[in-house]
This record gives C-alpha cells, sequence and structure tokens, in this order.
C-alpha cells in the first residue's frame, strides 16, 4: 500500500479527526451545546513570516514525499559498512546470564546511530551477512535506560540475518501523478504549488487558532460529547504512556508527581476544548450557510482515504463514522476560508525599523 504525505501536508480538519486515534462508529458531532459569542473569523491579523514559506520547507516536503513512498528489500550477500540498515539477532549476557532486555530477534540496527551502547555497533563493521560474533561491551555508567546495568561488562552473541536496503524514488512527473494525483499536480512544479499552500495554510491556522478560539465563549456544552470525549482521550492518552513508555497511568502519575484527580481535570479541559472547537466550527458554517453536499463528501473521502492508506471509503467510515468524515471536510473549509481571509501585517522588528527610519527621514528634512 502506498504511502502518502501525512505531516503539514495533512488536511487540518482530519487532524483533529484523528487525534483520538479511535473513530465513534457514526456518531453526531457537536451541533447542540451554545456559542454566545463568535469572533470575527475575518481579516485575523497574521505576521507576514507566518505567511511566507521558504524554498527549503518545499524541498524538505518534497524530499518526506519521496522517503514515504520508498521501497525496501532484504540483501543477503555483502559485509556490514558503516551507514548499513543490518538485521539481527542478539543475546546478551552479564557474567554469563541472560539479562531483562538484552535479546532480541530481527531487530533492524542502523550502524552508526548510536541507537546501542558504545562501540557495539562498531564491532559488526566488516562482518559478512549470514556471520556471527560475540561482541563485549561496557554498559555507560550512569546507564539511563536500566541503573542496574550502569558499568556492567556484557557479551553479545550477534547473528547478521541480512541488510535492508532501501530505494528512494526520484520525484518526477511521473511521481507525482502515481502518488498525489489527488491532489491535482500533474507535475513536479505543480506539486511544489500544492505543497506551497498547504504549509502557509497550516502555518496560518496554526498561528491564530489557539487564539481565536479562546475570543469564541460558549456558556453550554453537549455533557455527552464532552463526557465522549474524555473516554475517548483517557484511553489514546494511556495507550500512547505504555505504548511509548511502557507504564501504565498510575505509575506515570507517581513519576510526575501528579494526582488522579488532576490527570482527570486536565482530561476534561481537553476534551471541552476539543467539543469547542466543534462547535465554532458548525457555528461559523452554519453562519455563512455550508454544508456538504453528496458529491463533496464522496470526493474529499476518497481523498482522506487515500491520504490516510485505508483500502476504500467504507474502511474509512468504519473505522472514523461518516458524521467524523463530513465534520472534517466542513472544517476544511472553515478554516481554509479563514486562512484566506487574513489581513497579512509586518513583522514586529520589520515595522519598528520601517518607523525609525521614516522618523529620521523627517528629520533630515526639517533640518535641511
Amino acid at each position: 500500500m502506498k504511502k502518502k504525505l501525512i505531516t503539514s501536508l495533512l488536511c487540518i480538519g482530519m487532524i483533529g479527526t484523528l487525534i483520538t486515534g479511535c473513530g465513534n462508529g457514526g456518531k453526531t458531532v457537536s451541533t447542540s451545546g451554545e456559542v454566545k459569542t463568535l469572533a470575527a473569523y475575518e481579516g485575523i491579523e497574521v505576521y507576514e513570516s507566518v505567511a511566507a514559506v521558504t524554498d527549503s520547507a518545499i524541498e524538505e516536503q518534497l524530499k518526506y514525499a519521496a522517503e514515504q513512498n520508498s521501497t525496501s528489500e532484504n540483501v543477503t550477500k555483502g559485509k556490514v559498512a558503516d551507514g548499513d540498515v543490518v538485521n539481527i539477532d542478539y543475546a546478551g549476557k552479564i557474567d554469563g546470564e541472560a539479562f531483562d532486555g538484552g535479546t532480541a530477534t530481527g531487530a533492524d540496527l542502523t550502524i552508526g546511530s548510536g541507537s546501542f551502547i558504545d562501540d557495539f555497533e562498531e564491532q559488526l563493521i566488516g562482518l559478512k551477512i549470514g556471520d556471527s560474533k560475540t561482541i563485549e561491551v561496557t554498559f555507560p555508567d550512569p546507564y539511563e535506560r536500566n541503573t542496574d546495568l550502569s558499568g556492567k561488562d556484557a557479551t553479545f552473541d550477534v547473528t547478521i540475518n541480512h541488510k535492508v536496503v532501501t530505494t528512494v524514488p526520484e520525484v518526477t512527473d511521473a511521481f507525482v501523478v502515481e502518488y498525489f494525483g489527488y491532489t491535482g499536480a500533474t507535475t513536479v512544479d505543480e506539486f511544489k504549488e500544492y505543497i506551497k499552500e498547504r504549509i502557509k495554510f497550516n502555518q496560518i491556522v496554526n498561528s491564530i487558532w489557539e487564539s481565536y478560539l479562546a475570543d469564541c465563549e460558549v456558556t453550554s456544552y453537549p455533557e455527552d460529547e464532552v463526557a465522549e470525549m474524555e473516554s475517548q482521550l483517557s484511553s489514546y492518552y494511556e495507550y500512547n504512556l505504555y505504548s511509548t513508555y511502557g507504564v501504565d497511568l498510575a505509575t506515570y502519575l507517581s513519576a510526575v508527581g501528579q494526582s488522579e484527580e488532576e490527570w482527570n481535570e486536565t482530561i476534561t479541559t481537553n476534551a471541552k476544548t476539543t467539543v469547542k472547537e466543534k462547535m465554532v466550527i458548525n457555528a461559523i458554517a452554519k453562519e455563512k450557510g455550508w454544508t456538504v453536499s453528496e458529491e463533496e463528501y464522496q470526493e474529499q473521502a476518497v481523498i482522506y482515504a487515500t491520504q490516510q492508506t485505508y483500502d476504500s471509503v467504507a474502511d474509512l467510515e468504519t473505522a472514523y463514522g461518516r458524521a467524523e468524515i463530513e465534520y472534517s471536510i466542513l472544517s476544511n473549509r472553515v478554516l481554509e476560508y479563514i486562512a484566506a481571509n487574513v489581513t497579512v501585517v509586518p513583522d514586529p522588528e520589520e515595522a519598528t525599523t520601517a518607523e525609525t527610519t521614516t522618523a529620521a527621514d523627517e528629520t533630515t528634512t526639517e533640518t535641511e
């Protein structure tokens, strides 16, 4: 399955939807509750630097686009060299005894990355694919990942299974059509222009949205939707804690000195912010008289499914529900409208410089 750009080129609306990563099985999104004050969303001021897009930023995204669509193959011949990605099995021992975390099979390691302790990777250089070797290392002192291992000598029995050789495609017109034809671009230059507009859009929205949302006043929230969002956020955060750090919530709270009550208050605050965002988006859409037609839904849902690497719109709907997808489409339209109607003003330093220059000119004129 082809990978797509999923950083700053991803639609903002879908980012909001995908934060929970849970889907909602078709649950409706915020149309209840009351938005008392809807702040002005036309003519919001942004600095020139926010609206500007550098060539390097565009090139970075082009490079990322190519890398995300790279292909890899396992090579079973040759020798290990610095910079290679090798797949290895290893079994570590201290004083002849295995220790926790010291054994793995089928692990990918980039030689020279410093991922393993000092001198581990260097001792693999020059080995042939298929070779096995016992290497000797000393854990650093202190060793933060596991203080019980700090300063201890260890041996690792290592087998080189294969190299992983990655081929990054060249960004050509054909590449653009094959992988990013859904953007409407058919040439590299057109794709660069698409990237430029998406970066500009994201920079503007990211710079103004938090403060704009704060300027909007909500007098009541839909309690069922806040409760649902609390549940989703709580599950999402706890999953991240375990998958990233290998700890449960109780362990994390103990480590950071936070009570469960404080944690729950944070969850509630974040849930209300997310629901408020949906309420405000819907309020703006209602004020503009915008809805999502069936034709627009089908067109955009195909793009979302492609971006998120789902095989079909049906799979996307199973994951997130039609209501969330419709909200994402509407959200994008609202945010794009806001971004297209900002007022670009000089950066503070430039404004100060201009004022100083003007004052100096006036003084010179008076002297003359």
